[in-house]
């Protein structure tokens, strides 16, 4: 398989403070791959996925069958350090570990068109791990500033919310460029005329710790050539996370909600949404009506 690398004002990977680092990054190289990714790696949107329903628990099965079925529910497995210490965090997802995990699938708000968004979940002791793809015929970002409004254009958006709407919960942005948006939020932002001063407020927080990369398979921000997806890898460790009021890590068992949404918005000037659980009323800050993610052992 032939690579391209083109350099760009942003790296593909980038450290905040106090992140862990990531190997593989090379000063502000943007890695693009030729076609055909998904027939030479292991990739979240590639149709050799890992079956969520296989070897399941029955304590974990019985968390389940317990929860509200208005909402969906992933298994999110324990993995071994060394596993989680393999990844390259530079976006590309061709490691063995995501390969073997269950998928989650984003789903179309309204009459938005098909996009495959998938993404796959684990924890060590350590840390929490997100892959995401994201298929894309048109790839784009223009901001650059960690915590600028991302939503404004094509980004994916990641909820923690442990305790649903009785706890404070976390909000973490990715776009293409590998810019992070990332915020705290003690309750739920809802329509009010605060609404601003309350988002100014949340992305004064920071992740610690946290590390991302971003692998485009495309021409960024080429109007004129077909792209074919974006991916994302996240690893967040567990001393950054902001919730006293809960076990970290997880213990197996351990439920949280959780959400991911998705803005899409393509050459037309349209904006698509997608989301885990669409099940939402005008406002994606809405905890209460978030999925489960149900914290297994390995």
């Amino acid at each position: 398989m032939s690579f391209q690398t083109h350099d760009y004002r942003w790296p593909a990977v980038r450290l905040y403070p106090g992140s862990v680092g990531a190997r593989g990054l090379h000063g502000r190289v943007f890695a693009l791959v030729a076609a055909g990714f998904c027939a030479t790696t292991v990739a979240l949107g590639c149709d050799t996925v890992a079956d969520d329903d296989t070897a399941i628990d029955p304590a974990i099965e019985a968390i389940v069958d317990s929860l509200d079925q208005t909402f969906p529910h992933h298994r999110v497995p324990l993995v071994g350090a060394d596993q989680i210490a393999a990844l390259q965090i530079d976006g590309r997802l061709d490691e063995a570990l995501w390969g073997e995990l269950p998928t989650l699938d984003l789903s179309p708000f309204g009459d938005a068109s098909e996009r495959r968004t998938t993404a796959r979940i684990a924890y060590s002791e350590e840390a929490l791990v997100i892959g995401i793809f994201l298929e894309d015929e048109h790839i784009w970002s223009t901001l650059d500033d960690r915590d600028a409004d991302l939503w404004t254009e094509e980004v994916i958006e990641i909820f923690l919310a442990p305790q649903g709407a009785e706890g404070s919960y976390v909000e973490l942005q990715v776009n293409a460029l590998g810019t992070i948006f990332d915020a705290h939020f003690d309750e739920p932002l809802g329509e009010s005329p605060h609404r601003r001063r309350a988002i100014d407020a949340g992305r004064a927080w920071d992740l610690e710790g946290l590390t991302i990369g971003v692998h485009v398979d495309g021409r960024l921000n080429d109007v004129d050539h077909t792209d074919e997806f974006w991916s994302v890898e996240i690893l967040i460790p567990w001393d950054g996370l902001p919730f006293d009021e809960v076990a970290l890590p997880p213990q197996p068992g351990q439920v949280w909600r959780a959400n991911l949404f998705r803005f899409d918005r393509p050459a037309d000037g349209s904006r698509l949404a997608y989301g885990w659980s669409t099940a939402l009323r005008g406002d994606f800050h809405q905890p209460q009506r978030f999925g489960y993610w149900i914290y297994s052992g390995p």
